[in-house]
């Protein structure tokens, strides 16, 4: 009887090993195992400005536990416009493009998103012309633009941002300004505007 009993407690032992061994290789090979999404990129350099065509277009696979926020179905971004260059291989992000086209704006007019000295939300609007200024050896130089589309510091639509905001307690929410915008003006005003902000700051001088 106690001979049973001890093989009993060996058995017993063997088939706790065994599941605890089973466990720790389900975990170790699940967490080792690489988990992969398909983004979608650019499959040559697409000017700003330019269509989303189906033919500029090609897939990555990236790691699920890298934060892309690229498209994933064509469908988020086909048939709209570029706000800036975007170089082949480079991540689309349905954010840094607009339905509007240059065509829509007038004849001769370019698109391109710059980063200005923070401002609040709502002190400008999609679709106001305004002047933007840049302090550069002492003088500074302005352009008229018209805004096409507002995003906070992150890069991200300043009126999804505005949505997510909303739902929060409006006391424990930050304050919400606006960091980047897309703007639209002529080709000379376009390349001098981009020229000036990689020399400083842009800022918002008046709104028209």
């Amino acid at each position: 009887m106690k001979l049973k009993k001890i093989g009993l407690f060996f058995i017993f032992l063997i088939l706790a090993a065994g599941l605890a061994f089973a466990e720790y290789y389900l975990l170790t090979n699940t967490a080792n195992k690489p988990q992969y999404q398909l983004i979608i990129v650019a499959k040559q350099d697409i000017p700003a400005g330019a269509q989303i065509t189906l033919d500029k277009l090609s897939v990555a696979r990236v790691d699920v536990r890298t934060p892309v926020h690229a498209a994933t179905t064509r469908k988020q971004i086909l048939g709209r416009y570029a706000l800036y260059d975007i170089k082949a291989g480079e991540p689309i992000i349905p954010e840094h493009l607009t339905d509007l086209s240059i065509d829509t704006l007038a004849n001769g007019m370019k698109l391109t998103a710059v980063r200005i000295d923070p401002v609040p939300y709502d002190f400008i609007n999609i679709g106001d012309e305004i002047e933007l200024g840049c302090v550069i050896q002492d003088k500074t130089l302005s352009w008229r633009v018209r805004v096409i589309q507002v995003y906070d510091a992150n890069f991200r639509d300043i009126r999804s941002v505005k949505e997510q905001l909303q739902q929060t307690n409006a006391q424990q929410a930050p304050a919400l300004m606006i960091g980047y915008l897309a703007v639209a003006g002529d080709d000379a005003t376009i390349k001098t505007l981009k020229s000036a902000e990689k020399q400083g700051t842009l800022f918002v001088i008046k709104e028209k």
